[in-house]
C-alpha cells in the first residue's frame, strides 16, 4: 500500500483482506445499486443488468486504485468512457452519470471506514483511502466530460454529414417525400428557395455561407430562400425560385449558368436574366469553332491591332451598340472606336446593321471567355 507511510505489515495485510472481501461482497453490490437508483432518478430507466454490471466495474476500479495507492489518470479510465456512452444512449444526463459514480464511491468509502474501524486499523488508513477515492472521482469525472465532449462532436459531425447527404439528394432529385419533410421541418425552410452553385472557392473559404450549402468538388452547392443575402464578393449562380420538391430543376439551371459564366468570362452573381442566351454557349462547340473562324481568327491575324479591334467590338456590343459609352469604357476616342468597328466590318464581311451578324459576333466574342484579351463591360 504505497499511499500509507509507516504501515505495519499487519495493517497492510488486514487492509488488503478488507479490499478482497469488498471485491466479492454481493451485498455491497446490491446496496450500491439500490443507492444509485434511489439517489439518481434517471437510473430508474436503466436496465437492472446494465446497472449491476456498471457497479461491479466501478467497484473493481475503486478497489484497484486503493490497492495501487494512486489514482489513475483520466485517460486511463476506460470504465468512464464505457459508462458514459452507454448511459447517454439510455437518456441519462451527464450530471447524473457523475452522480451515479460518486454514489458508488460514497458507499464503498462508508464500508472501508466501517471495516477498518472494526479491524482496529490506524485511522490514517481510512482517511487516506477516502482521499484516494475522491481523487479517483475527480479523474472519473474528467474522463466523463472529455467523452461527453467527444460524443457531442461526433454527433454534430454525424448530423452535418447526414444533412450534407440529404442536400445532395435534394439537388439530384433522388430524395423521398419523407426526407423533404424532415428538411422542411427541422430547419424551418421558407419557400420558395433557389438553388446556388458557386465558383471554385479558396480552402479554407473566407465566406460565411448558409448551412443549407455544402462543399462539392471545390465549390459550394445547395440552396437559400429568396430573402437570404449571400456575400457580395462571392461568385455564384442561382436557379429560379422553386419548392423543395422542385429544387433539382433549379439546381440544373444554376449549374448551367455557372458553367456558362465561367466559360464566357462573367463575374459576380448570375441568373437567367444576367446570363441570358450565353447559357447555351458552352454546349455548342462546333458552332463556336465556326463562329471563331468566321469572325475572330481573321481579325487575330492582325496581331495587337486585331486584339484592339476585338476589344472595341466587345465594348460596343456590351454597351448596346452605343459608341460613346463604349469608347469611354476602354478608354479610347470615339472616332478611334468607330474606325476599329469599320475595320472589323471590312475584315469579316459583316455589318452592324444586320441583326444576324450582331448575334453571331456577340456569340463569338462570348465564346472567347477569360482567355481572350477582349475587354468586357457588363
Amino acid at each position: 500500500m504505497a499511499f500509507i507511510a509507516e504501515t505495519s505489515n499487519h495493517d497492510e495485510g488486514q487492509f488488503l483482506k478488507i479490499l478482497e472481501n469488498l471485491a466479492h461482497d454481493q451485498q455491497l453490490t446490491d446496496d450500491v445499486t439500490e443507492r444509485v437508483v434511489r439517489s439518481v432518478p434517471d437510473y430508474g430507466h436503466v436496465p437492472h443488468h446494465d446497472l449491476v454490471q456498471s457497479v461491479v466495474r466501478n467497484r473493481a476500479l475503486a478497489i484497484r486504485t486503493l490497492r495501487n495507492g494512486v489514482a489513475p489518470r483520466a485517460d486511463e479510465i476506460w470504465e468512464a468512457e464505457h459508462a458514459t456512452r452507454q448511459r447517454l444512449e439510455q437518456n441519462v444526463q451527464i450530471e447524473d452519470i457523475m452522480r451515479g459514480f460518486r454514489e458508488v464511491l460514497k458507499e464503498l468509502q462508508r464500508r472501508v471506514i466501517e471495516d477498518t474501524q472494526r479491524a482496529e486499523l490506524r485511522p490514517e488508513i481510512a482517511l487516506q483511502a477516502s482521499t484516494l477515492l475522491w481523487d479517483l472521482g475527480d479523474s472519473f469525472s474528467t474522463r466523463i466530460s472529455r467523452v461527453y465532449r467527444d460524443i457531442r462532436i461526433e454527433h454534430e459531425v454525424t448530423r452535418y454529414r447526414e444533412r450534407e447527404a440529404r442536400i445532395h439528394r435534394l439537388l439530384s432529385g433522388k430524395i423521398s417525400a419523407e426526407e423533404i419533410a424532415i428538411e422542411r421541418e427541422e430547419h424551418g425552410i421558407r419557400e420558395p428557395v433557389r438553388a446556388i452553385v458557386t465558383g471554385v472557392l479558396p480552402h479554407p473559404t473566407m465566406f460565411d455561407l448558409p448551412d443549407s450549402m455544402v462543399f462539392s468538388d471545390g465549390r459550394a452547392v445547395g440552396y437559400a430562400d429568396t430573402a437570404s443575402k449571400l456575400p457580395a464578393e462571392l461568385e455564384y449562380s442561382e436557379g429560379p425560385p422553386v419548392t423543395l420538391e422542385e429544387l433539382h430543376d433549379s439546381h440544373e439551371v444554376a449549374l448551367q449558368l455557372q458553367t456558362a459564366a465561367e466559360f464566357v468570362g462573367l463575374h459576380g452573381k448570375h441568373t437567367l436574366a444576367t446570363v441570358s442566351w450565353r447559357i447555351a454557349v458552352p454546349h455548342f462547340p462546333q458552332l463556336n469553332s465556326y463562329l471563331h473562324a468566321r469572325y475572330i481568327q481573321p481579325v487575330k491575324e492582325f496581331g495587337e491591332f486585331g486584339d484592339a479591334i476585338l476589344s472595341s467590338v466587345a465594348a460596343y456590343l456590351s454597351n448596346d451598340l452605343k459608341a460613346k459609352p463604349a469608347a469611354e469604357c476602354i478608354p479610347i476616342h470615339e472616332n478611334t472606336l468607330r474606325y476599329r468597328l469599320k475595320k472589323f466590318e471590312t475584315i469579316t464581311h459583316m455589318s452592324f446593321d444586320r441583326y444576324t451578324h450582331i448575334m453571331e459576333v456577340s456569340w463569338a466574342i462570348a465564346a472567347l471567355g477569360e482567355t481572350s484579351q477582349v475587354h468586357h463591360t457588363e
